[in-house]
């Protein structure tokens, strides 16, 4: 089960004092210098959590709310069993009802997920909620995804986007990213100026995927008019990083000459990268290339064996012509 980036601790700056000197005041019940033995421990390059959790037991014990949230932390981060699930519950749970914000986020995550306890969105956005009025601005995100994505039965664009707007405000860039793409997609709001707004703030090389989308409203048409050489440019720079789809995109432009000429040659050369990487797209259009000997002499045994890969691809106007291929040109001799 996928954990969030946003189960991480609480960062500490620096430890100046060493580790004698630390488990010294450790043994004389400071809780500070046993938080601090047990970050130490914790974010080693190999962690050791026994040890890391001795000590921030001894400080949670104590009401330090930080270990409270690392000792959670740990269980997570060691390995993802149920029991250390519910073992990390139990202590952000304990953390937010100590009142410290960022485990009442996390704590909201869980619920959400059902991680180490029952799943229970009504919770979930209960404790999202408390973050927030207690300062955890990362909360704001993870309402709006709460009342976006459609697997936690709560979809409320209207509710979303207020959150989303505070996110973004907050700095957090995956609220900019979903700025967007709200924009660019959800019935009732789409808005193609604020999408091309939100989704050209974004940091490509942090979302690859950007580009698609930013593409694609350079290709629908920006109040009227289309940028389709525009549109060239972003896929051809999304693809410097070989993503497989990416690569099909960009040999599908050639192949239509979106934004340049067509350009049968180069739309078999990027088919075929995308194709060896595993994408079915790429794989039927290879298929096909090969079947009529378009940018590359015909092969059609070459044909059946990428035509028989891409069966399997879910866009049924592709499909329809994957298996007209196949069963005009009987390829299954060629196998």
């Amino acid at each position: 089960m996928k954990i969030l980036v946003f189960l991480l601790f609480v960062s500490v700056a620096n430890f100046s004092q060493d580790t004698a000197r630390l488990k010294f005041l450790a043994e004389t019940g400071d809780m500070n210098a046993q938080f601090e033995l047990g970050y130490q421990y914790l974010f080693l390059d190999n962690p050791d959590y026994e040890l890391a959790r001795i000590y921030f037991l001894q400080a949670a014990e104590q009401g330090h709310l930080v270990a409270q949230h690392n000792l959670g932390y740990s269980y997570i981060m060691e390995n993802n069993s149920a029991i250390n699930q519910e073992r990390a519950f139990y202590w952000y749970n304990r953390a937010a009802n100590n009142n410290y914000n960022r485990s009442m986020t996390t704590l909201g995550h869980l619920y959400r997920e059902g991680i180490g306890t029952e799943k229970n969105v009504n919770k979930s956005i209960f404790w999202f909620n408390r973050a927030i009025e207690e300062g955890d601005s990362s909360a704001y995100l993870r309402l709006a995804q709460t009342y976006l994505e459609p697997q936690y039965n709560m979809v409320n664009p209207a509710k979303a986007l207020p959150n989303l707007l505070l996110a973004e405000k907050f700095g957090f860039e995956k609220a900019t990213f979903d700025l967007g793409m709200f924009y660019f997609q959800q019935e009732g709001f789409i808005d193609e100026n604020k999408a091309l707004e939100y989704l050209s703030r974004v940091n490509s090389k942090k979302y690859p995927e950007v580009n698609y989308y930013l593409a694609q409203l350079y290709i629908e048409g920006i109040g009227g008019k289309k940028y389709p050489e525009k549109a060239l440019m972003l896929i051809n720079e999304w693809a410097q990083s070989g993503e497989p789809f990416s690569l099909y995109m960009l040999g599908k432009y050639y192949l239509q000459g979106t934004g340049t000429q067509i350009d049968q040659k180069k739309a078999f050369l990027y088919f075929s990268e995308s194709a060896k990487r595993g994408n079915l797209y790429a794989a039927a259009e290879l298929g096909i290339l090969y079947a009529l000997g378009e940018g590359t002499e015909k092969n059609l045994k070459k044909a059946a064996h990428w035509i028989d890969i891409a069966f399997d691809v879910d866009d049924p106007q592709l499909l329809k012509l994957v298996r007209s291929t196949w069963n005009d040109l009987q390829l299954w001799k060629y196998q």
